[in-house]
């Protein structure tokens, strides 16, 4: 290899050997968030985290919302968050 030779950051990550900790730091730093959010009464912030924002969307793909997320990082359902988070002590 020339040390010119223009990597992505993937391959040098698997070159070295390690992984980069920065998706799992950011995971749980939305978690964290999600978390402070929820635990809050009547605020506008949660009814966007949980797309519960009237409206409608445009055609095409659904976008992906911060609850879909959360719920696919956490194996956890919906409705089990939110009692988590609001019984939080």
């Amino acid at each position: 290899m020339i040390w010119t030779e223009l990597l992505r950051t993937e391959q040098v990550y698997k070159m070295v050997g390690t992984e980069s900790e920065l998706p799992s730091h950011i995971k749980s730093q939305r978690l964290r968030y999600f978390g402070h959010l929820m635990t809050q009464h009547d605020n506008i912030e949660a009814g966007v985290m949980t797309a519960l924002v009237k409206g409608v969307r445009n055609r095409g793909r659904p976008q992906i919302s911060w609850i879909d997320n959360t719920i696919a990082w956490t194996g956890q359902s919906g409705s089990s968050l939110l009692g988590i988070t609001r019984d939080r002590g």
